[in-house]
């Protein structure tokens, strides 16, 4: 019974054994750790809410900044 029980022990690593290191997360997947996040801060003194273009101001353009509220 001693042999049977090994020969058991023996099949479930070697069958196991690797698929648990198949299934095992690599390093690679997470997310990266240097990336930069995106974040835009712009300041503007004395600025109102029709001062954008996009906010309906017909005197000034601003195309980029238009760009980003759309």
């Amino acid at each position: 019974m001693h042999i049977a029980l090994y020969n058991y022990r023996l099949l479930a690593f070697l069958f196991l054994g690797p698929l648990l290191l198949a299934c095992s997360p690599s390093p690679d997947t997470g997310p990266k750790k240097n990336a930069r996040p995106n974040v835009v801060l712009i300041l503007i003194d004395d600025m109102g809410f029709n001062d954008l273009g996009a906010n309906g101001n017909r005197e000034v353009h601003t195309p980029n900044l238009d760009s980003l509220a759309a």
